[in-house]
Order: C-alpha cells, then sequence, then structure tokens
C-alpha cells in the first residue's frame, strides 16, 4: 500500500506544478494548455543539466527551480525547439485516422439529432394537428440526417415533404405510431435514405435538387488543389533540412565570430529537428488526401453507375415496384453520404495544413539569416535524393564486412521487407548518435539490420559496419541526445527506451557499483494428493433436473400406478398457510406538508433596449425603431423546442404588431438603412469610439459583407472594412444606389470577390477601392480560403495602425 500511496501523491503533486505553470504564463499573456506543460515538464525533468533526481521526492526549492525553467521555456517565442514541441502536441489532439474520425463525426451527427428523433419516436399525436406537426417533424430529421439544404428554405421542404409523400404518407403515421421506438428508429434512416435518393434522381434529371451542392464536382476541384499545397510545403520542408544539413556539415569549419548570436549551432539542430518534423506531418496529410481522392474516384464510378441504372429501372414507367426501386435509392444516398463524408474529412485536413504553418515561422526566420546566407552561397548542397542516387549500384553490406552483432535482411531475400518496422522513423541510426547529429534519411537497399528484436537502417554501408560494431553505445548516445532535445522522443518515437536509460543525476555517479537486490521466496507443499479432477460434475440443481428430463424422455413414457393393502389407508397430508390481511384506516381527509421549493427568474426576457443606448444612436433613426421591444421564447429541454411556426406567430409575432405598428408593407422597410440600424452596427461603431478601441475593422461574409458595407458609407470617421464574397454589386441593392464613404476611408477598404460568383468589378461602384480575386466560388472559397481572409484583416489593421504589431499565432 505505501507503494501505491507515494505514487498517488507524487501525481498529486505534478498536476499542481501543471497548474501553477499554466496560471503563471497566464499571468505573463501566454495561454498553454495543460498537455503542453506536462510535455515541457517531462522534457526539463531528462536534461542532465538541470540535476533533477527521478529517484527521490522533489524538495520545496526543486519544485519551486522546476516551474521557473519551465515558465522560462514556455515564454521563449524565439525557440525551434518550443515550436517543434507545440506542433507535435497540436497533431496528437488534432489528428486521427480517416476510420476513427468519420466514426467520431457520425457519432456527433447522431447526437445532435437525437432531441427531434427523441420527440418523433415518444409523441403520441391523436388529433389532425398533432399528426400534422410530427409529420413535419419527421420531414425536418429526414432534411437534418440527409444535409441536402436547410430545414428553414421553404422551396427544400416543399421538396422533400413531396418527396417523403410519395413513399410515406401522411395517412401511414397510425402504422408507425404503433411500432417499438426501435422500430421507428430504423424506419426513419431508412426514410431518410429513400428520400435522399429520390431527391438525388431528381435533381440528375431536372426536375429538383435544391439546396443541393454540386460535391463531386466541388471535391474534384478541391482535392488537386489540396495536393498541390500539400506537397509545395512539404518540398519546402525537405530543402529547409537539406540546408540546415548543410549547414551544420561546415559549422565545424566556421569559428562563432562568423556566425550571429541567433545562428548557433544549437539553434541549427533546432531548426533542422522542426522542418523534418514537418516534413513527417505533411506526408501523413498527403497519404491522407490521396486516399480521398481514391474514395472519390470509386464513390464517382458508383454514383453514376447507379443513376445510369435507375434510369433503366423507371424509364417512363407510370408505377415501378418498391421493391426493385427503393434498394437502388437507398444504395445512391449511401454513396452521397460517402461524398459528405470525404468533403468533411478534406476539410479538416486543410485546417490542420494551415495551422502547422504557424510552428515553423522560426526556422524560416533562422535560413533568412544573413550569416546562414553567407554559408549557404559558399557550399554545395547534397539532397536527399542525390544521397539516394549513390547507391544506385546496389551496394549492401557484405558478409566479410559484418563482423560485429545483428542479423541482416536483404530486399531480394526477405520477404514483406518494406514492412520490417525500421526505427528512428527510417533515419539513419549513426548519424543521430553522433554529437552532431543529423537527421539523414537511411536507404534500406543496403540492408537493415535487427538487434535484440529492433531493426535499425543507415545511409551508408559503412556506417552501418560501425553502428554494428558498439550497437549499446550508439543506442545510448541517441538517447542521450534525444535528453538534451526532448522534441526527438515524440519525432523518433523513443517513449518505449527511456526505462532502460541511466540516472538523470551527476554522471559521475554511475560508475559506482550498484547494489544488487532481489526478490525471493520458497514454499513446501503440506499435503501432497494426486489430481481427480471430474470434469463432468455439475453441482447446479436446475441444471440436474434439466438433464434428468432430458434422459427421461417423458413425452414417449406412460404413467403407471399399483395400489397394495399396505398403500390403502395412505393418504396425502399438507398444511395450507393463509397470508395476513392488509388492513389501514381511512380518514375523512388527506393531508400532507412540503418545504418551499426555491426558484429563480430570469429578468429581461420581455423587455426593450436600456434608456443609456441612445447616446450611441444615429439621430435619424425613425422612432418606430427608436426603442426595440423583442420577447425571448426558451424550449422546455433548451435544444429544439416543442412549439412550430403556428405557435411562434400567435404567440409571439402577432402581439408584438399589434402592439408596435410600424407603417410598413410585408418585409419591405422605410429605409435601407432601417435593416443595419436595428442591428445595432453604428451603435457598436459609436460604442468602440466611445471606449477608445480603435482602429476597427468592419468584416463579414456575404450578406453580412453587404450589411457593412451600408455601414461604412455612413461613418464619417477612421475606418477599415473587409468584404468577403459579398453580393454587394446585384441589380436591385447595388452599392450604386447609395452615397459612397469618405474619401479617406476608401483606401481603407478591401473587397475579397469569387470569381465564380459573377460579380461585377468593384471599382465601378467605390473608385480606388482594394480588391482582390479568389478563383472559386461561394461555398468552396469559405472551406479553403479562411487563411486569405485572415491575411486580409491583418493587412487592414497594419495599414490602418502601422505601429501596431501582431502578435504570431501560437
Amino acid at each position: 500500500m505505501s507503494g501505491t500511496a507515494n505514487r498517488i501523491q507524487a501525481e498529486g503533486v505534478i498536476k499542481n506544478i501543471i497548474r501553477e505553470i499554466v496560471q503563471e504564463c497566464a499571468s505573463r499573456g501566454e495561454g498553454v494548455s495543460e498537455t503542453l506543460v506536462a510535455f515541457i515538464v517531462k522534457a526539463v525533468v531528462l536534461e542532465p543539466q538541470n540535476d533533477f533526481q527521478v529517484d527521490r521526492v522533489l524538495a520545496s526549492d526543486d519544485v519551486q527551480r522546476l516551474i521557473d525553467l519551465c515558465v522560462k521555456r514556455l515564454l521563449d517565442n524565439k525557440s525551434s525547439s518550443l515550436d517543434t514541441i507545440k506542433m507535435q502536441v497540436y497533431f496528437d489532439m488534432n489528428y486521427t485516422t480517416r476510420d476513427e474520425f468519420l466514426t467520431e463525426h457520425r457519432r456527433v451527427l447522431e447526437t445532435r439529432l437525437q432531441p427531434i428523433l427523441r420527440e418523433i419516436t415518444d409523441n403520441r399525436a391523436s388529433t389532425k394537428d398533432e399528426l400534422e406537426s410530427l409529420y413535419r417533424k419527421i420531414v425536418s430529421s429526414v432534411l437534418l440526417r440527409s444535409g441536402l439544404g436547410s430545414p428553414t428554405d421553404i422551396s427544400v421542404v416543399r421538396e422533400a415533404t413531396a418527396a417523403l409523400q410519395s413513399v410515406f404518407p401522411q395517412t401511414e403515421l397510425g402504422n408507425f405510431l404503433s411500432l417499438s421506438k426501435r422500430d421507428k428508429d430504423r424506419q426513419l434512416i431508412e426514410l431518410t435514405q429513400i428520400v435522399t435518393g429520390i431527391r438525388l434522381f431528381n435533381k440528375e434529371c431536372g426536375k429538383g435538387g435544391e439546396g443541393i451542392d454540386n460535391l463531386p464536382a466541388i471535391l474534384n476541384e478541391a482535392i488537386p488543389a489540396t495536393l498541390k499545397e500539400i506537397q509545395q510545403q512539404t518540398d519546402d520542408a525537405i530543402d529547409s533540412s537539406e540546408k540546415l544539413i548543410a549547414v551544420l556539415d561546415t559549422m565545424t569549419t566556421l569559428s562563432q565570430k562568423q556566425l550571429s548570436k541567433d545562428a548557433t549551432k544549437h539553434k541549427v539542430q533546432e531548426s533542422m529537428i522542426n522542418s523534418r518534423q514537418l516534413e513527417l506531418y505533411l506526408n501523413i496529410l498527403l497519404n491522407d488526401v490521396r486516399q480521398s481522392a481514391h474514395e472519390v474516384e470509386e464513390l464517382l464510378s458508383q454514383f453514376k453507375a447507379r443513376l445510369e441504372q435507375l434510369k433503366t429501372t423507371i424509364q417512363n414507367k407510370t408505377a415501378v415496384p418498391t421493391a426493385q426501386v427503393y434498394p437502388q435509392f437507398m444504395h445512391l444516398a449511401t454513396i452521397w453520404f460517402g461524398f459528405q463524408d470525404e468533403m468533411v474529412l478534406l476539410s479538416v485536413l486543410s485546417n490542420i495544413l494551415y495551422s502547422l504553418e504557424p510552428y515553423t515561422l522560426n526556422s524560416k526566420e533562422l535560413l533568412a539569416d544573413e550569416a546562414i546566407r553567407k554559408c549557404l552561397m559558399k557550399i554545395s548542397i547534397v539532397t536527399d535524393k542525390q544521397r539516394l542516387q549513390v547507391n544506385n549500384g546496389g551496394v549492401v553490406v557484405q558478409p566479410e564486412e559484418r563482423h560485429a552483432e545483428g542479423v541482416w535482411y536483404y530486399q531480394d531475400t526477405t520477404k514483406n521487407f518494406d514492412k520490417l518496422p525500421i526505427m528512428y522513423k527510417g533515419f539513419c541510426a549513426y548519424n543521430l548518435a553522433l554529437n552532431d547529429f543529423k537527421l539523414i534519411h537511411g536507404d534500406p537497399r543496403i540492408g537493415i539490420v535487427q538487434i535484440n528484436d529492433r531493426y535499425y537502417s543507415f545511409s551508408e554501408p559503412k556506417e552501418a559496419v560501425l553502428f554494428c560494431r558498439k550497437p549499446s553505445t550508439y543506442i545510448e548516445s541517441i538517447a542521450n541526445n534525444a535528453k538534451l532535445n526532448p522534441e526527438l522522443i515524440q519525432l523518433l518515437d523513443l517513449h518505449t527506451q527511456f526505462s532502460n536509460v541511466a540516472s538523470y543525476g551527476d554522471l559521475a555517479q554511475v560508475s559506482s557499483k550498484p547494489q544488487m537486490k532481489a526478490d525471493f521466496g520458497t514454499q513446501t507443499d503440506i499435503h501432497f494428493y494426486e489430481k481427480n479432477i471430474v470434469k463432468n460434475y455439475e453441482w447446479n440443481e436446475w441444471e440436474l433436473r434439466r438433464k434428468a428430463l432430458k434422459l427421461a424422455n417423458l413425452r414417449r413414457r406412460l404413467t403407471k400406478s399399483v395400489q397394495t393393502n399396505t398403500s390403502n389407508f395412505r393418504r396425502e397430508n399438507f398444511t395450507q398457510v393463509y397470508l395476513p390481511k392488509d388492513q389501514f384506516i381511512q380518514t375523512k381527509r388527506d393531508n400532507y406538508s412540503n418545504v418551499p421549493q426555491p426558484k429563480v427568474y430570469l429578468s429581461g426576457i420581455r423587455g426593450h433596449q436600456r434608456r443609456d443606448d441612445g447616446q450611441f444612436l444615429p439621430a435619424n433613426v425613425p422612432p418606430q425603431v427608436a426603442t426595440a421591444h423583442f420577447q425571448l421564447v426558451l424550449p422546455r429541454d433548451h435544444r429544439f423546442g416543442d412549439h412550430g411556426f403556428s405557435r411562434r406567430r400567435l404567440l409571439t409575432a402577432v402581439p408584438l404588431i399589434n402592439q408596435y405598428r410600424i407603417d410598413q408593407f410585408r418585409s419591405s422597410l422605410l429605409y435601407v438603412t432601417d435593416l443595419y440600424i436595428m442591428g445595432k452596427t453604428l451603435v457598436l461603431l459609436h460604442w468602440c469610439q466611445k471606449m477608445k478601441l480603435t482602429p476597427a475593422i468592419l468584416h463579414s461574409f456575404s450578406l453580412g459583407g453587404h450589411m457593412a458595407s451600408l455601414a461604412f458609407t455612413n461613418w464619417p470617421d477612421p475606418l477599415s472594412r473587409l468584404s468577403c464574397a459579398s453580393w454587394s454589386s446585384s441589380s436591385t441593392i447595388s452599392l450604386h444606389n447609395y452615397s459612397r464613404p469618405i474619401s479617406s476611408n476608401i483606401s481603407n477598404a478591401m473587397f475579397i470577390v469569387c470569381t465564380h460568383d459573377g460579380i461585377p468589378h468593384m471599382n465601378d461602384v467605390w473608385p480606388g477601392v482594394h480588391i482582390r480575386y479568389i478563383p472559386h466560388g461561394y461555398v468552396s472559397a469559405f472551406l479553403f480560403n479562411r487563411a486569405d481572409f485572415h491575411h486580409a484583416v491583418a493587412e487592414l489593421l497594419q495599414r490602418q495602425e502601422p505601429s501596431v504589431k501582431l502578435k504570431k499565432n501560437q
């Protein structure tokens, strides 16, 4: 119990240390995760120069010193080593395999659908209105699960309702309500697949398809673009690694005076590790995107074949047996759901790709250092491909050259040679063991050596021979290099090796003779007995009765009885016990006591705008919207709610209209400016000006970009404006019809236009405005060009306030 107690106490101390480090970094303006802090604590403890004894309890001074060292390392924004560790933590927390991600995505989707599905399966509708409400909920669940359009789009709802009525008319609700919950869930899934297949087939025939995006076309455009981007970044990472390795090769002949303080040997090694780690992660993403491309190609082939088969089955027939057409519709929907999975997966991979870029900025800055650039101009860089081309002749380590430990495997003589689990992610083990180690890819063609059930590869035959002469020494040297560079533990997958590494304290104490201890015990049998195990023994009484009945086979037996003189006077004796009666007394009055239940009330749920907000409103606000009244309706279970459009109209909208009438017809306002004034755009700008929260940027997407443009034209003070994929140039609401912004703000305005949407030139609307074009459509621009939007915001911010320095994204 003492060992378990010590372990629990040590875990508690480590958690407190991590919590204090997180709080200390937060107080200094740096937000870090507990996972990153835990990794840094392990790295600091492993470093020999810090002299932390892992085999004893840390004193209070050691704990404080450990916290200070970790905080100092976490706040070092110029460290490529810290960038690599952050990259590793981010990738491990956000990346998973393809199958695991899709499984989790489907689980989350089903979890979000549970509230409305529960309302359907638990429904006990009986009246006509209740049945109609139930049918609308079924239509909404079909749309939400299929992902083909929004349940709030009336045209989409009408099309889905028509498709559902052809399969499941409203008269079948009675049979549906009589089913069990499991059967209801199964029928809802089948209805979703059939309705989805019908809508896809109608879209192919040109008879529908409202709200259905052309996913195959989007994927065929997005996947090659993503592959090109990943390949380009991979080539850049390999090029950076090759340059840094070449610099390390020549640093032994250069004096420190020839290098800057930021171009030391250790910093070059850290940047090299950073580039190699990025290269490995990009290869993983590249393989996933290639697999997605293969899956999309197969899905597209199946999709076209199924559509042709459906056309052949249906043709111009007025009636088709459901047994023939329903399975085809369901298969067509399954294929389309595959397209949706690939779309979601590609979006996640793209986000991970763009999120890795900030972790490489310090490495790129080091390559831009003046001393490094001069050094690279004087040397020749040996690339990874050139190293592999040196051994194109097939030079291998011959048996007479080995003279050392290990078993050798060669490509021509070993089955499944390419599936051997090579150590250190395939990097040359000999180069990793050197003091000025370099991450050079091994060449399996020269042979792979097995030592203690582990496989190693090398870049040259002579290096393999040297390593095999003293493998334990080189393996220990690699572990020591990993202590000084903790990011190598994750990069080279060395977690299992550190249990055999020597103590991290004073290396001089290692030479002392260790104390050998072992637990030993003996036991003598007291009573010897022969084993006599009855394998068919049965202790269960009911099992014995079952076997007896089975042996008796009473179905073919005849019961007989014989009465003798002795048994004539015998009779059956039995006793019967009557259970006591339940008795009670009933009084004339029932009474009870109950404690008061505390209740919490939310104020302001039905109210209007505060009086002090009037100071932010422009003077020309119409009296109809000067005071904004609202009513907040919360559902009973705070999820989807049980009120429909009719209840909203009768209980919420109609009372408000009767109480506060405005002179307008349908959705037409008296003034276009009422729309964004009611949205408090100008109120927010007045508030930002009062609170001195400047510079300010109006930035939005699509319709929001148009509304931001209207607010931009009505603001007399300095302001920036960024519109993304906005339809501000449409004929009916063109910005030509409104006043232009003040001339000093024109240079601070920028439009990001999607070329596939057919929007005219914005220079005709606002002369002198900045315009950037994206060769995509509305949906694909939002999915794959969000980084362009972020960069545009940063550019406008620095253009308005040149003295502002943007903080790097960690």
